[in-house]
């Protein structure tokens, strides 16, 4: 990836308790002021205006690690690229450029993950996964990824975590990019922002296209049979995406209204797994969000409320019944509309509040081939209430008790609903200038979204008697900065455990569909370590490592001990960076995962891998021009070893293709080439 230098400190004047720093660990961005409405801290807190400047000043640790894109992102890259680094977080893909990427946090599922535009949940209470290849990087300026307990203003309480996409303030510039890369691949996006006295606005567009065809070990499906091997391409594997983003704020932050709308349109082959592979089967997506909301200052305190709605509609054709034995055309619809309104205030010196309102109603229905009539529907009404109460008994600590009560029904059945009543408390404090330590633990809820419940997408099959998931999570970590004779440097550790029942995941059946299950009770706990360090802008080294043992713990004597699929005992990335002449930066990536369990009795495993990437950028003078080069897995590698039969005595190793999920094999080599142009604002823009 490419990376400027980490910049000189800046300066923001900001409240102490109210906004935090984080400083660059494992990808995130040097210098950056927190957002004060994450809800991290205690509004109206009779706090000193102080200057905070970064990284010279530790940060509060709110237990968030921050992104900046501008400061990580390639040409091409989408959300998911820059995340890949942050400590806990893997991101599993279904093929090449462009194709789904999910979030896992700390071994959780791609459901467990709350991700959020500006505020606006993207799936609430895990209702979908989030395909992060679909929500264009362009318009974003920051990232946030929370692990442990979310405020209560977010109105959430996620198995993994939150994730936040922000966008820019509308400070008044202009910038193109456009890349090209292997497999026909070529992206391209723009955006345009304003300021003004009474308001900001902010154009993003995105578009990109990829034939998607690259060269794979195709082992037929069947592993311990060597003589049908034979390196395959990638067919029906093209997909061509335009999104686009729209925000307009009006006021200032005493009250200010804001207007968000997003869409997309998406069209793809899907390829199919090894061994059964699909020709003809294609995809279509469209989706809309819409949010309307407005903020401001009541009192001492502050209150926030929007309105927000969804809707996204797909087409499945399999015109040579690749799936199901006959051509079908499936047509999906999914709807859903929501509010929530938050508020945060001081009750004394020493003493806050805050807390939120939400509910909302959500539709499914599917149609199959001419049927006028749904062959399946449902319709659920989702409501929650959050509260925490901030109290600061040192000027250095705060301990902040909360309550989470969610409650979801189906509508038009005789189901009594869930509700779940979730507690938590986490404690943080700062007792040096430049550490701090942050503890957690709360409860956590995901109903089965209605994907899992009735979803048909091909290569995912739903389950309508999963059960909800429940789950307790707890985490303690450490975060320290400092700088000396021209080196600067930051780590952050932090211990982490989830004790979860009726946990939902996907088991790949004998057709390699993923098929929604219960798999009882799960046990996962591990650790994470993250760190920057740099020297006088010329040289730096960022790195982050997790590991975690994540273990079955049901009654069934055939799983218990075993691991949770798909959940990697280790992972590690890292990067060296260095700018030998003031335009010119170079650098090495190297990532690698652990084996991965992929079925329930943790004997087939995907194969381990270690990739090695490298990357170069120049900025042209002072023309806002600049030209970048990037290879991924610069050996190529695309299969890795396993064990031909791991139950028997033959202790053979064979080559298995490098998959995130089985039968879904990963490209080798991977280049990109991009031009990025940047239009700085006028002077009083």
């Amino acid at each position: 990836m490419s990376i400027p230098p980490l910049p000189k400190p800046v300066s923001t004047m900001v409240p102490v308790l109210r906004r935090a720093v984080c400083v660059g660990v494992a990808g995130a961005s040097w210098g950056q002021g927190a957002r004060a409405d994450t809800g991290d801290d205690p509004a109206g807190l009779p706090v000193e205006e102080v200057v905070v400047t970064a990284p010279d000043e530790g940060p509060v640790p709110v237990g968030v690690t921050r992104v900046d894109p501008a400061a990580v992102a390639r040409p091409g890259d989408g959300v998911e690229d820059v995340l890949a680094s942050v400590p806990g977080v893997r991101i599993r893909r279904l093929g090449g450029l462009g194709a789904f990427a999910g979030i896992s946090l700390r071994g959780s599922g791609f459901r467990h993950t709350l991700v959020r535009l500006d505020g606006v949940p993207l799936n609430p209470d895990g209702v979908e996964a989030v395909d992060l290849s679909r929500w264009p990087l362009a318009g974003l300026a920051q990232i946030d990824v929370t692990r442990g307990r979310p405020a209560a203003t977010v109105g959430a309480a996620p198995v993994g975590g939150v994730v936040d996409l922000w966008t820019g303030q509308g400070a008044g510039s202009a910038s193109a990019e456009v890349s090209a890369a292997s497999f026909g691949t070529v992206r391209g996006h723009g955006t345009v922002a304003a300021s003004g006295a009474r308001g900001d606005g902010l154009l993003a567009v995105d578009a990109l296209q990829t034939a998607g065809r690259f060269q794979y070990l195709d082992d037929g499906g069947t592993r311990y049979l060597l003589d049908d091997d034979r390196i395959a391409t990638r067919d029906n594997a093209d997909r061509r995406q335009l999104s686009g983003l729209v925000r307009g704020r009006l006021g200032d932050p005493s009250a200010r209204g804001t207007v968000l709308v997003s869409a997309a349109h998406r069209e793809e082959g899907l390829p199919g797994p090894i061994g059964i592979p699909w020709a003809s089967t294609r995809l279509r997506t469209d989706r809309v969000l819409a949010s309307l909301g407005g903020d401001g200052q009541v009192g001492s305190g502050t209150m926030a409320g929007r309105a927000w709605s969804r809707w996204r509609g797909q087409q499945l054709r399999d015109p040579d019944g690749e799936l199901g034995g006959r051509p079908s055309l499936q047509r999906d619809r999914y709807a859903a509309a929501g509010a929530q309104v938050s508020g945060q205030g001081a009750l004394h010196p020493v003493v806050a509040l805050r807390g939120s309102l939400d509910a909302r109603v959500e539709t499914f229905a599917r149609r199959v081939d001419a049927d006028l009539a749904p062959t399946q529907q449902a319709e659920r009404l989702g409501v929650g209430a959050a509260l925490d109460l901030p109290v600061r008994p040192r000027p250095w600590l705060e301990v902040v008790p909360g309550i989470d009560v969610r409650g979801l029904w189906t509508l038009g059945s005789e189901d009594d609903g869930v509700v779940a009543v979730l507690p938590g408390l986490v404690v943080r404090g700062t007792p040096e200038e430049r550490v701090g330590f942050w503890l957690s633990g709360t409860g956590a809820f995901r109903p089965p979204d209605l994907t899992e419940l009735y979803g048909d997408e091909g290569s995912l099959k739903g389950n309508p008697d999963l059960r909800p998931e429940r789950a307790w999570k707890a985490e303690a970590g450490v975060r320290a900065a400092g700088a000396a004779g021209g080196v600067r440097g930051a780590v952050e550790t932090a211990v982490f455990g989830t004790w979860a029942r009726d946990a939902i995941g996907w088991l790949q059946n004998t057709q390699r569909t993923l098929v929604a299950v219960n798999f009882g009770r799960t046990r996962t706990v591990g650790g994470e370590l993250g760190g920057a360090l740099s020297w006088r802008d010329l040289i730096g080294i960022q790195a982050s490592l997790t590991v975690m043992d994540a273990r079955q713990t049901t009654d069934d004597p055939t799983r218990r001990g075993r691991p949770v699929p798909f959940a990697a005992p280790w992972q590690a990335w890292g990067r060296v960076w260095t700018q030998p002449a003031a335009l010119l930066r170079l650098g090495i990536d190297l990532e690698g995962t652990a084996a991965v369990p992929v079925d329930p009795q943790g004997v087939e495993r995907l194969p381990s891998r270690a990739l090695l990437g490298v990357f170069a950028s120049l900025d042209v003078g002072d023309t806002g021009w600049s030209l970048s080069l990037d290879v991924d897995n610069l050996l190529g590698v695309r299969t890795g070893r396993v064990d031909r039969d791991p139950l028997g005595a033959d202790d053979t190793r064979i080559d298995a293709p490098i998959v995130d999920v089985t039968g879904y094999p990963l490209p080798g080599r991977t280049w990109r080439v991009g031009v990025r142009w940047t239009i700085p604002a006028k002077e009083g823009a």
